[in-house]
């Protein structure tokens, strides 16, 4: 399992438990890999201002910098 999976099973996790019902995609067309969130409520995973979207993001992909330091300094 690479972290693009890891992270799409703990976003799966998370929302599902916080009573969500989405289809989660991996894209994994560009440099980076992004997980696409479809839900026919966006407005309660948004939440005001994008806060909630924020937190869930944090949750699910923290700071690269400081979980794997290998990634900011491109890998060397």
């Amino acid at each position: 399992m690479d972290h693009a999976d890891h992270a799409h099973e703990i976003l799966d996790t998370l929302l599902g438990y916080l009573g969500f019902v989405t289809e989660i995609a991996i894209d994994r067309s560009g440099k980076e890999i992004s997980l696409q969130v479809a839900t026919g409520e966006p407005k309660p995973l948004i939440g005001h201002r994008g806060e909630r979207l924020d937190d869930i993001q944090y949750l699910v992909i923290p700071d690269a910098s400081v979980s794997h330091p290998e990634c900011a300094s491109g890998g060397s």
